[in-house]
């Protein structure tokens, strides 16, 4: 038997996006449309969507918390997303973001942008092909 997709009622007027609830879409009008940053910092000028992030920006960037330790090295990161990332990218040697103009491969996505910028020039044709393309 396959269960029925409940359907979302409460759709954004300004876009696509459907909603569970009238809050969560109020919240996502506010946050993306009106750009509300109603958390503010009472340590500095950075002010967030939401109490979480305005929390978590506390943690790691005023107290220094670094809760999530890396089991393989000394490692230690305030989120756990990043303690993931350098797993991967460090340990694991994974290189997830590959240059479509050359066998170059990154770990992160940030490297690959920048590698795309100073070699590529943003992806626009290498001096050797220009030569081959006149």
């Amino acid at each position: 038997m396959v269960k029925e997709a409940k359907q979302s009622k409460y759709a954004c007027p300004r876009c696509d996006t459907t909603f569970e609830s009238p809050s969560a879409r109020d919240l996502h009008v506010r946050t993306v449309h009106e750009k509300r940053r109603d958390h503010q910092c009472p340590h500095c000028a950075a002010a967030f969507r939401g109490a979480g992030d305005l929390t978590r920006h506390v943690r790691t960037v005023h107290e220094k918390r670094r809760d999530h330790a890396c089991i393989h090295c000394a490692a230690a990161f305030g989120q756990a997303s990043s303690l993931t990332k350098h797993v991967r990218v460090v340990h694991e040697m994974r290189r997830d973001h590959a240059c479509p103009h050359c066998a170059a491969a990154f770990g992160q996505a940030s490297s690959l942008t920048k590698h795309s910028r100073t070699v590529h020039r943003r992806g626009e044709q290498s001096g050797d092909e220009e030569r081959q393309a006149t």
